[in-house]
């Protein structure tokens, strides 16, 4: 537990790690692996004394820091605050320890408490979570099944507007008379009543969420406009384009 927490506490940057242990061998062996300092037994209340955070971790059966102790280790440290962290069962510290000015004591069932109350938000938070995984699940969900009618849509529209441009060059005859302005107005004018035409159809077929009803709606507009016909005349053109390229 003492190597842990030497563990987590470099890896919050702290200045300096001082162990000390009744035999001076363990805390070398655990300084060397936290990169910190082993001192003597003897050194413990110098220790103190210099310390922002004690956390304590003997395996002792009577406290190793008495309120007297914590006391004098005070003294010189002029109101700088000391945490004081009592990880051990038993306890290594003196509960009136914690009644001193400025020294602030946890035990393990102080842990257990913030320990559980974190848990408690995480929980809170893991439930937000969630849910916004499973909105934005939904909404990818609807995104993959409009793609599904996008191939409709798109010759829909392809359809609407090689109708335009038919009847169009039907009337060519009678518009050739107009200037140039006149015709780009026509054009326009034209294309903007297709679009308006196509917009609400376009947006119900892309806000459809039900798979079955997707497909219904694509085999309707395929039989209604003969979209899968001109498909397939498209793609005999392009494959006679190609065929023609590869004979040239």
């Amino acid at each position: 537990m003492a190597k842990l927490t030497g563990i987590h506490l470099q890896s919050q940057h702290v200045k300096q790690i001082t162990i000390a242990s009744r035999t001076l061998l363990a805390a070398q062996n655990l300084a060397s692996r936290l990169g910190g300092v082993a001192i003597p037994w003897e050194g413990l209340d110098a220790a103190l004394a210099a310390a922002d955070i004690v956390v304590t971790a003997t395996g002792a059966s009577e406290p190793v820091l008495s309120r007297a102790r914590v006391e004098d280790a005070m003294r010189p440290r002029r109101s700088r605050p000391l945490f004081i962290i009592d990880i051990a069962v038993p306890r290594d510290v003196e509960v009136a320890a914690g009644n001193l000015d400025q020294v602030f004591l946890y035990n393990i069932d102080d842990l257990r408490t913030i320990v559980q109350d974190n848990l408690a938000r995480r929980g809170a938070e893991l439930a937000r979570a969630e849910a916004i995984v499973d909105e934005e699940v939904a909404r990818f969900a609807a995104w993959m099944q409009s793609r599904e009618i996008v191939p409709t849509v798109v010759a829909l529209r392809q359809r609407f507007e090689t109708i335009r441009r038919a009847e169009l060059e039907r009337l060519e005859p009678k518009l050739a008379g107009l200037p140039p302005e006149a015709r780009a107005r026509i054009d326009e004018v034209t294309r903007l009543i297709v679009e308006k035409l196509l917009l609400t159809p376009t947006e119900q077929l892309k806000s459809v969420s039900d798979e079955a009803m997707i497909v219904a709606y694509s085999d309707a507009l395929n039989r209604l406009f003969s979209l899968a016909q001109d498909k397939d005349k498209d793609e005999g053109t392009v494959a006679s384009e190609e065929e023609s390229e590869v004979s040239s």
